[in-house]
């Protein structure tokens, strides 16, 4: 997966809790939101928390996943 690709379906699941990302997926999008919330703490700080509330559902996601499976350990085995 690539690094657009897994932005842009972070995206487009915006608020979706079902399923599972992948491994890259998910760490292509940590590492956006590290760059752009870094770049955009430089620009602005109020631009940096306006970006950081737009982004907390999805960086959300991954570690509601991890509570969801079906044996109640993360990892899901």
């Amino acid at each position: 997966m690539t690094f657009q690709e897994s932005i842009k379906i972070c995206f487009a699941k915006y608020a979706d809790f079902s399923g599972r990302a992948s491994r890259s997926e998910y760490w292509w999008f940590v590492l956006f939101t590290l760059l752009v919330s870094a770049a955009a703490s430089v620009i602005s700080p109020k631009l940096s928390a306006l970006f950081t509330l737009a982004t907390l559902l999805p960086s959300m996601q991954p570690p509601a996943e991890d509570f969801t499976t079906p044996s109640g350990v993360a990892g899901g085995n």
